[in-house]
């Protein structure tokens, strides 16, 4: 019961447990009729059939109350089931009867009247109207049998059935109240969880980007002879400047309009800086592979590509590279292949940032991979595949606990 109860949304319980309670008041009322149907063949001297004619507000006020629901109907209820109990109370005790207010046919009417409760916002709201059930039939039931001169004895049915279902509404609530903070700990631990996948994104985008503009240029600009700045490498510091001033590296970019058969201008324009830098790069393979990247895994791409060429330029010892772009159905894949120096991967300096920051860090926060092979003396491959589609580890759904 537990498990099911827990599985549920407090509205969903309060109106399930309502409607179970309304249902056992129709049967109890019901079963009324029936007993007083068959007392009477047992009571030649008395006529106890107008005490059917009593229970007829009642049974007509908890239709209204099971078909509407409202407080409007819910109040009826109470007053009418107290009236009705009165009347079936006066009928049943004839003086020549000898029956006491705790007799059974008068204690189903009783806990119909506990049970029939009335609308409540909440499980718990709903115990005040079984107490005011309680109360009615109580009052109303010594009121008829005073009327008549019948016997009035305590009653510990009714009572102990108003106790159950204060206890059962109780334990309900307590249940709902546990699933609701349950509930609300994990909305905030999926929050935090998102935050923090912000987070860590942005400071690996952050660092790509530290690497690629500042560090980058100030180590060119430290292996070149001594002399002016050249032309080109003044312009790359001045974009990069302009880029780490704007701030434009922390929104995604717009979407990039693109002619068909013609290479992304993002991914063509890294490789066009490597030419400007002097290295050949003969680049092959399907531009579409790339074009079906969304904006951010473009851009990714492209800028690891930039620092894979940016090595080559700095460590391989050759001038020239070679870019092959493929794809499939489910990822994008850029293999950047030289012929230099290479290196023992598992020995790589920690200061080798570029290959840890700019392309290893930057496309795994893309959901992509990076495949390194290397040789010292016979080159170096890197591999670099993003799949097309990543899914949300936060979907929507989630946002929709109830």
């Amino acid at each position: 019961m537990h498990r099911v109860l827990s599985g549920m949304r407090s509205s969903d319980r309060n109106r399930s447990l309502a409607g179970s309670m309304r249902a056992v008041s129709v049967a109890l009322l019901l079963g009324a009729v029936a007993v007083l149907i068959g007392m009477q063949p047992a009571e030649p001297d008395g006529e106890l059939w107008p005490a059917l004619f009593a229970l007829v507000p009642a049974l007509v006020s908890l239709a209204w109350l099971v078909v509407s629901g409202n407080r409007v109907a819910g109040i009826a209820f109470l007053l009418l089931g107290a009236l009705s109990a009165y009347g079936y109370t006066f009928e049943l005790l004839s003086p020549t009867t000898h029956r006491t207010t705790n007799a059974f046919a008068l204690e189903l009417i009783k806990i119909a009247l506990i049970m029939g409760v009335g609308p409540s916002r909440s499980v718990a709201r709903g115990i005040p109207w079984s107490i005011a059930g309680y109360i009615a039939g109580e009052v109303a039931v010594r009121l008829g049998a005073a009327q008549v001169g019948g016997t009035v004895r305590f009653d510990v049915t009714p009572l102990v059935v108003l106790l159950a279902v204060v206890g059962l509404r109780t334990y309900v609530f307590a249940i709902t109240r546990s699933t609701t903070r349950a509930i609300e700990t994990l909305h905030v631990a999926a929050r935090d969880e998102q935050l923090s996948q912000v987070r860590w994104q942005t400071e690996v985008k952050a660092a790509a980007l530290l690497h690629d503009t500042v560090l980058s240029h100030l180590s060119s600009m430290a292996s070149a002879t001594t002399g002016p700045v050249s032309a080109p490498m003044r312009l790359a510091l001045e974009g990069d400047l302009q880029t780490l001033e704007s701030g434009d590296w922390l929104s995604t970019p717009p979407p990039r309009e693109l002619d068909e058969g013609d290479w992304p201008d993002e991914f063509w324009g890294v490789v066009q800086t490597a030419r400007r830098w002097g290295l050949d790069v003969n680049l092959t393979g399907d531009p579409g592979s790339i074009e079906t990247l969304d904006a951010a895994r473009a851009t990714a791409v492209a800028l690891a590509v930039q620092q894979c060429l940016l090595n080559v330029i700095q460590h391989a010892g050759v001038t020239r590279a070679e870019v092959v772009v493929s794809g499939s159905a489910a990822a994008a894949t850029v293999m950047v292949n030289d012929a230099g120096a290479g290196f023992v991967v598992s020995q790589t300096n920690p200061d080798r940032l570029g290959l840890r920051r700019s392309v290893r860090d930057r496309i795994e926060s893309i959901g992509g991979t990076v495949q390194v092979w290397s040789t010292p003396g016979r080159g170096t491959s890197i591999v670099l595949s993003v799949p097309l589609l990543q899914e949300d580890p936060f979907p929507t759904a989630m946002g929709r606990v109830s």
